[in-house]
């Protein structure tokens, strides 16, 4: 009874109005007495699980539905005992009246959610046992078959309790036995004990698109390739990523037979055979001899398809060999999926498929760090938790590692600030990727990881002693940049100026496509972090591993990469007096060449002339706005070239200078290969451009340049022309007299009725981008189009076409299916013939359409686009009311965004669309009536946006309230602004 008079005095208010206290009171001793009745089930229910794995063969359960049920076990009865505890520190909160009538209609729910587990656990699990009877008894097929259900039993049941962490968060409750929780509470991060199976979730981070690409290829027919291969660096994700696709459903159902084998070192085919008979052979005894073996698996095999992991492969060939002699018959559509370190050990077969597992960039490594910590960081130490996540360099192991580290004791914000802090130093990075997981956890000993292993630089050393010299330069070019991401074709195109970029001579590879190796491979050997990739899988920027440069810098001295290196990072008062081969002005005042070229130094003719008599490059990163920039450069410019000491200079990248005043003296320069303008707002070009005859790149890109001189095209060299598209850069076509050019790219370029097409631009054969704006009659249109049909080595295609008052016109384009490299494009302006879209090739991975004003849904013909990772859809792309994505389409789009479609009333999504949609806006479509019931289904959205949406729109997804909120309430963000 005293809890009876502690509930009536708390829920009677002061005027003793005694009737409503009794109401409230049985309300909250009835919830009281549920939740300890639901407390002592669920102690039950772990009891029984652990018997039930304590009486279960569980290996022989995952020999035949793979590895994984086990953990998913203990996983479901430390959930049981945690929610357990919950529900104590629930019974003490509505014991103190502190609990709100909302809270107890919750706390309800909850209950009601946690008998309907415990009756799963009870009939699906407990109760589904499967006992040395049934397997006796049952046919091979039938115990598999068993299994695979109870599996999927087990799976329904972790759904179910996933289910619930929305419940605890919301009611605030925490683990009153073990101090757990999954939020910020009383200034404290406190969080969940568990095994690593906790987290799994957290594992399988940013691979959908691998588990897709992976799963087509092992499933798509007899033809695909009968080995598939992931490979990638140690850490980088590849066991997971077989382990996610071997428990596929698609997978499992597609493969009735299937075995999973981690190979030794010491490959033993008969060991090999016996592992696979243990998982596929119902009935198998150790005293088998080899020969009963081998004559069980090849009866099998005959009359099943089968699916083989070979984890962490050395021994291929020999496996390969192995089974091929059982079942050489491989017309059944068995498959060989491998992981391993090694590509060259399969890269030589023709019949493999090699899947490369590339590093994660900044915002995916930080996606995995915080699903890894299961509650949400506080904003003032995000930025600090960013920039450490970011020392990971990609590596999904590293970012999982730092993240129980930080998971593994309460904190508060202060100490959470103070550990990130010592992370961030300089050379807090390799040790974060390098270390193993009991070294991190032993903070104190290396002082919250601030101290890398003396070993590293050592390691890293010896690495750079084995690398070949050109990758050794490329590598060394980092050091000249700031320590923010570079972009990767900017980095490309300076090594293939400089010549650092070796190639065979009879090499039919551009030098750019052998610079992006080079890159790769950086990326690989942990040297490089990347920052962003682009959607066709290429680097988009990158960034030098910080805690490289000092170690690169003493490399860099030895290789005389920067000859006297002192002369960058020296002082004023240095003696030491060398030539110098680079320069990378960062508008440093205490570096010697700071004088030379922002202040009016006393340096004389002679001494100039000897310390820049070699120099090959010059970068500026003078950022500052104002007159000043210009003039320092131009100054500085024209001084070297009028002392003739420029002679050997290849590169000149003055990128975000505000308006160099670039001399006339410049076609002195007459070993100039790169000549960088981008983004200097320049609006004059000297009229001697055209006598450097060695240019390969000239970046014009963001500049005020309204026209070029036709002498360009005496400039044999010149493969990258980019130009400006919002001054309307104009251009006069090669004319017939001059030499076939190799121009890969030409972007920016404004092309109208003056300019020479035929017997002209139609001469570039070889452009790799092609970005074009431009004002044309539909006549010339056609010569146009006709010439980009044949551009077969096109990657990136932009179009805009605008009439005379620069609104977008009609855009003429015939077919462009031959075009097998195609991988972005972007179409400004209302189609001619909307039925090109047909004629898309598989390729493209990236499309922009804008007023196009397509009459037909254009997603029954976009969703069939098998590598489509992006699709925008702009104002008046398209003009019907209904728009309908398909079961199965658009297997890899990862962003969708819709924009001002006017009349678009209905838009339906059937399950099995969109399947790994990550972002999805909708903006300014009024007449939608309501978000499609199909997004319910997009289990890996993250972001939904709605942008300037009807007031009904909106309402229809008010949180908890909305009709269809229910459709996305599964989504980790959803925006609605104006």
């Amino acid at each position: 009874m005293a809890v009876a008079f502690s509930f009536l005095n708390s829920c009677t208010d002061e005027s003793g109005d005694q009737e409503v206290g009794t109401s409230v009171f049985r309300e909250r001793i009835t919830i009281n007495f549920q939740l300890l009745e639901v407390r002592r089930e669920l102690l039950r229910a772990e009891q029984s699980l652990k018997l039930c794995l304590k009486n279960t063969d569980i290996q022989f359960l995952e020999s035949v539905v793979g590895p994984g049920l086990d953990s998913q076990l203990q996983w479901i009865i430390l959930k049981l005992r945690i929610t357990s505890s919950m529900l104590e520190a629930a019974i003490e909160k509505t014991n103190s009246g502190s609990a709100s009538e909302v809270e107890t209609r919750k706390l309800e729910s909850l209950c009601n959610s946690l008998l309907e587990i415990i009756r799963l656990i009870d009939e699906d699990i407990t109760g589904n046992l499967i006992s040395e009877e049934i397997v006796e008894y049952s046919s091979p097929t039938e115990v598999r078959a068993y299994a695979r259900r109870f599996s999927g039993k087990i799976s329904s049941v972790e759904a179910q309790i996933n289910g619930l962490h929305d419940w605890t968060t919301t009611l605030g409750l925490t683990s009153a036995g073990c101090g757990q929780t999954m939020c910020l509470a009383d200034n404290r991060f406190i969080v969940e004990a568990g095994t690593g199976h906790e987290k799994k979730d957290a594992d399988t981070v940013g691979l959908e698109e691998d588990v897709q690409v992976i799963t087509n290829k092992l499933i798509s027919g007899e033809t695909a390739p009968a080995l598939v291969a992931i490979t990638g660096g140690k850490g980088i994700g590849k066991t997971t990523l077989a382990r996610k696709i071997y428990h596929n459903p698609e997978v499992a159902h597609h493969f009735p037979c299937r075995a999973w084998v981690t190979l030794p070192l010491d490959f033993e085919p008969n060991s090999f055979l016996f592992s696979i008979a243990k998982q596929v052979l119902i009935g198998f005894a150790e005293n088998d001899s080899i020969k009963k073996i081998k004559y069980k698996l090849s009866r099998l095999w005959c009359f099943q398809r089968y699916l083989i992991v070979l984890d962490d492969a050395h021994a291929i060939e020999e496996a390969t060999k192995a089974l091929q002699e059982l079942c050489s018959n491989q017309s059944n559509g068995s498959k060989l999926l491998i992981t391993t370190t090694k590509r060259d050990l399969v890269k030589a077969s023709p019949c493999c498929y090699i899947h490369e597992r590339r590093v994660l960039g900044d915002e995916e490594a930080w996606e995995l760090f915080t699903a890894r910590l299961l509650f949400k960081v506080n904003q003032e130490v995000e930025q600090l938790a960013r920039e450490v996540t970011k020392k990971c360099s990609g590596r999904p192991s590293s970012v999982l590692k730092l993240a129980d580290f930080m998971s593994s004791k309460a904190s508060t914000q202060e100490q959470w600030f103070v550990k990130l802090s010592q992370m961030n130093e300089p050379h807090a990075s390799h040790y974060l990727s390098l270390s193993s997981s009991s070294d991190l956890m032993s903070s104190s000993n290396r002082q919250c990881l601030n101290v890398p292993h003396a070993s590293h630089y050592l390691s890293l050393a010896s690495s750079f002693d084995l690398m070949s010299s050109s990758n050794k330069q490329c590598l060394l070019y980092f050091i000249l940049f700031p320590h923010n991401e570079i972009p990767a074709r900017r980095l490309i195109v300076l090594w293939v100026a400089e010549g650092l970029v070796d190639q065979p001579p009879q090499s039919a590879e551009t030098p750019e496509s052998a610079g992006e190796k080079i890159l790769n491979e950086l990326v690989q050997n942990c040297m490089i972090q990347v920052a962003k990739w682009k959607s066709n899988g290429k680097v988009k920027t990158c960034r030098l591993d910080y805690s490289l440069m000092d170690t690169l810098l003493l490399e860099a001295g030895k290789a005389s990469f920067l000859k006297s290196n002192l002369q960058v990072t020296a002082s004023k008062s240095s003696s030491k007096k060398g030539p110098i081969l680079r320069v990378a002005d960062h508008l440093d005042n205490n570096s010697s060449i700071f004088s030379h070229i922002h202040e009016n130094d006393s340096i004389g003719s002679s001494s100039f002339k000897q310390q820049y008599k070699k120099l090959i490059s010059f970068i500026s990163f003078d950022s500052r706005e104002g007159p000043v920039p210009g003039q320092d450069i131009g100054n500085f410019i024209n001084r070297g070239t009028n002392l003739n000491c420029f002679q050997m200079i290849c590169v000149v990248d003055l990128e975000g200078t505000f308006r160099p005043k670039l001399p006339d003296s410049i076609k002195k320069l007459s070993q100039l290969r790169y000549l960088g303008l981008r983004r200097t707002y320049t609006e004059l070009l000297p009229a001697s451009i055209g006598k450097l005859l060695n240019l390969q790149t000239l970046d014009l890109k963001h500049t005020c340049l309204r026209s070029l001189p036709g002498s360009i095209w005496k400039l044999q060299q010149l493969r990258h022309l980019y130009l400006s598209e919002s001054y309307r850069s104009r251009i006069m076509a090669p004319g017939s007299s001059s030499s076939l050019l190799d121009i890969q790219t030409l972007w920016g370029a404004f092309v109208d009725e003056e300019t020479q097409i035929e017997d002209g631009l139609n001469r570039l054969t070889n452009l790799r981008k092609l970005g074009l704006v431009y004002r044309l009659p539909v006549k010339e249109q056609g010569i146009l189009a006709d010439w980009i049909s044949k551009l077969h080595h096109l990657e990136s295609l932009r179009l805009r076409s605008i009439d005379d008052m620069n609104n977008p016109s009609l855009l003429y384009l015939t077919t462009i299916s031959g075009l097998g490299k195609l991988s972005s494009l972007y179409l400004l302006g209302t189609l001619a013939n909307p039925f090109v879209l047909e004629t898309f090739p598989e390729s493209l991975t990236e499309i922009t359409l804008s007023l196009s004003g397509i009459f037909f849904d254009p997603m029954r013909v976009l969703e069939k686009l098998p590598n489509l990772r992006i699709l925008n859809l702009y104002a008046g792309s398209y003009t019907k009311k209904t728009m309908v994505c398909s079961s199965g389409g658009f297997p890899l789009l990862r962003v969708l965004n819709l924009w001002k479609l006017e009349e678009l009333e209905e838009w339906i999504v059937k399950d099995g669309s969109l399947v790994i949609l990550r972002h999805l806006e909708i903006r300014s479509c009024l007449k939608l009536k309501m978000i499609p019931e199909g997004l319910k289904h997009l289990e890996h959205c993250r972001e939904l946006k709605l942008t300037n949406m009807p007031d009904n729109f909106k309402a229809r997804i008010t949180k908890d309230e909305g009709v269809d909120w229910q459709n996305v309430a599964h989504i980790a963000s959803v925006i609605i602004r104006n």
